[in-house]
């Protein structure tokens, strides 16, 4: 009898060890699940409609001479332009842009639902051809970043700027009707490349180039 009684005891202490263990696994389990959505649900941002939105043009070079910079430039206003249009040159006269865009050079302002096409200009005080291309642009905040359309440089296209020369593009900037925010930073990478590598790219093909 006293046997049969042990037996009975250690038979009810293995069920409550199971119990006890399978309860500790669920309480992890839940942890780790909880931690796993609070890492993939962070906080958003509030935006609200806004009757102006002040955009911020950020660039960082790379591979490239430190004296070079980008500048913002309204396009000419006594000759045609067109979007995209890219050009060297050492007499700027001669090129699509007339003044520097109003403000820091580094901010465009508009209203939702508008547009604005201007130029961007870099020139190059070296004596050497300059290769370079732009990695796709960042928005912040990402809230933002929705209604908000950029026509610029980073198209998976490689540009050169000859030795004491100006280079121009004409870009756009579009922002809907809808666009919620009062601000945007806008950053591009620009990254330095040899004529090797532009030749390499050019073999590719030009059947993916947009403009």
């Amino acid at each position: 009898m006293r046997i049969l009684q042990i037996k009975h005891l250690f038979i009810l202490l293995s069920i409550l060890i199971q119990i006890g263990l399978l309860s500790c696994g669920s309480d992890i389990s839940d942890t780790s699940t909880k931690s796993r959505s609070e890492e993939s649900s962070p906080t958003s941002i509030a935006l609200k409609k806004s009757v102006k939105v002040n955009i911020d043009l950020v660039w960082v070079f790379k591979n490239l001479p430190t004296n070079l910079k980008m500048e913002l430039y309204e396009p000419p206003s006594q000759r045609p332009f067109t979007l995209w249009e890219t050009g060297t040159g050492k007499d700027e006269s001669k090129l699509s842009f007339s003044k520097p865009i109003y403000g820091d050079g580094k901010r465009i302002i508009l209203n939702p639902g508008t547009k604005k096409q201007f130029v961007l200009v870099m020139r190059n005080p070296s004596e050497q051809t300059i290769y370079f291309f732009a990695a796709p642009h960042r928005a912040e905040p990402e809230e933002a970043s929705l209604g908000f359309k950029f026509k610029c440089l980073c198209i998976n296209h490689a540009f050169s700027i000859p030795a004491k020369e100006t280079w121009y593009r004409i870009v756009e900037l579009k922002i809907s009707e809808g666009f919620l925010g009062d601000q945007l930073l806008v950053s591009h990478s620009i990254i330095g490349i040899d004529k090797e590598r532009v030749k390499d790219f050019q073999k590719m093909g030009s059947e993916d180039h947009e403009h």
